[in-house]
């Protein structure tokens, strides 16, 4: 399995002065390490950690998504490209693009149910299960959890959902 980087980028300046040391201001100790140190194991921590969120996204055939309700943009997890065989290299989803590639007949369901998540700010799960047709003929059968979790001290805060496989309900032509 792949395993996306996760990129950091530490800022760092000072002289120390102020702290009437020779050592510049990251090497400062902080808890028995260097100020710099510990926010390279703080980033190396939330790296493994994003390696296990991965891991088992895929293991449970789980992904994650948000969406910019303004632009219509989305990013989605490496297991919802999977789920949705799309190349995160190459394709960038979007919320529009994502209903036209949900089955015709399951599409309304699917609106409803995100709009019903976005009225009501605290909405009760109610799971919509619908299909994703491929070119090839396949369709996959995928759940969705009909609530979105939302940032709520961030008003214009994504909405950020999750989108499952259900088993092996791939079905031809």
């Amino acid at each position: 399995a792949s395993m996306q980087a996760l990129h950091v980028i530490i800022l760092a300046a000072g002289e120390g002065k102020r702290m009437r040391s020779s050592k510049p201001k990251v090497l400062q100790p902080i808890a028995g390490r260097p100020m710099l140190a510990q926010v390279i194991a703080a980033a190396r921590a939330l790296q493994h950690e994003h390696e296990r969120l991965l891991e088992a996204q895929r293991v449970a055939r789980l992904g994650s998504w948000e969406v910019d309700l303004v632009s219509g943009n989305a990013s989605w997890s490496e297991q919802t490209h999977r789920l949705f065989e799309t190349d995160p290299a190459t394709y960038q989803p979007s919320h529009a693009d994502f209903l036209q590639r949900v089955h015709a007949q399951d599409r309304a369901a699917v609106v409803a149910a995100f709009d019903r998540s976005l009225a009501d700010p605290a909405p009760e799960p109610a799971p919509v299960q619908y299909r994703v047709p491929f070119a090839d003929g396949r369709t996959k059968a995928s759940q969705a959890p009909g609530a979105i979790s939302r940032n709520r001290k961030i008003s214009a805060a994504p909405p950020v959902g999750r989108v499952a496989r259900n088993r092996a309900r791939i079905t031809r032509g």
